[in-house]
């Protein structure tokens, strides 16, 4: 896929302008860093906004022609990303493919059990830099929790819906909203599209929009309403705007990710 953005147009295959961040006046979006074999890359979206783009399918349970030692190459670049940024006093977004935690379909896991340990790990040493992680996948519109051993909040795991129907959703996508508040960042909102056909006309329609579904006002935060967010609700959109589908969820577990405890001293 990279070699493909390039040959379309790309000055990058991760960033279309191809800027590369300079220790001085750099111009955002820029790249720090990239990976063409594994895939993964990071870079600053705005000053001390940090985007770090991780390919999860080296973590995943059906990976082919990658091997643990791939997996544990990129959960290492990962640290180094995370512990630089909070070095750095930065915001961190996480971006990645195949979400954490359990499927809302069966309640299975999605990555292999050490990688998600591993990675959990990082999640808690670091998860007050981080302020969000966007996943996809699925192709539904779902919604997970990060929360710590103690069940506080801590960050949502957001997933975007997709232009192929294959499970029975509508063409979908989503847009992100982030903003600058008391010398950190935020994600503020995001807004669900879908695709829908009228006679011979597509036309794209708002679905609807974290803040005004899950929060109170609209100067609250996507993690200032984690704890409004329920399986019932996640599950009233869940096809992403098709009206002909209507499942329902079962597994409460899904909507959770949890960090691991702290480990007691003998």
């Amino acid at each position: 896929m990279y070699d493909v953005a390039r040959s379309s147009g790309w000055s990058d295959g991760f960033l279309s302008a191809g800027t590369i961040c300079q220790n001085t006046a750099k111009t955002y979006p820029c790249l720090i860093t990239e990976d063409q074999t594994l895939g993964h890359y990071s870079a600053y979206i705005q000053p001390s906004l940090r985007l770090i783009g991780i390919n999860s399918i080296v973590f995943s349970e059906r990976r082919q022609h990658l091997t643990a030692v791939d997996a544990q190459h990129e959960l290492t670049w990962v640290a180094e990303q995370l512990y630089d940024a909070q070095k750095k006093r930065e915001s961190v977004l996480l971006a990645t493919h195949i979400p954490l935690g359990l499927r809302f379909s069966n309640n299975g896991l999605q990555w292999t059990v050490n990688a998600q340990a591993s990675f959990l790990q990082l999640l808690k040493r670091y998860k007050n830099n981080i302020i969000g992680m966007l996943v996809a996948h699925t192709h539904t519109e779902e919604f997970k929790v990060i929360r710590s051993a103690s069940q506080h909040n801590v960050a949502g795991m957001i997933t975007s819906p997709a232009l192929c129907t294959y499970s029975a959703n509508a063409p979908a996508v989503k847009t992100y909203y982030y903003r600058e508040h008391n010398a950190t960042w935020e994600l503020s909102n995001t807004i669900t599209f879908y695709i829908s056909q009228v006679a011979n006309n597509l036309l794209l329609k708002k679905l609807f929009d974290y803040n005004s579904y899950y929060c109170t006002n609209s100067s609250q935060n996507i993690n200032d309403c984690l704890s409004h967010v329920t399986l019932s609700k996640v599950n009233y959109y869940y096809s992403a705007g098709n009206n002909n589908y209507h499942p329902t969820l079962i597994y409460p577990d899904a909507l959770y990710v949890n960090l691991p405890a702290n480990k007691r001293a003998k």
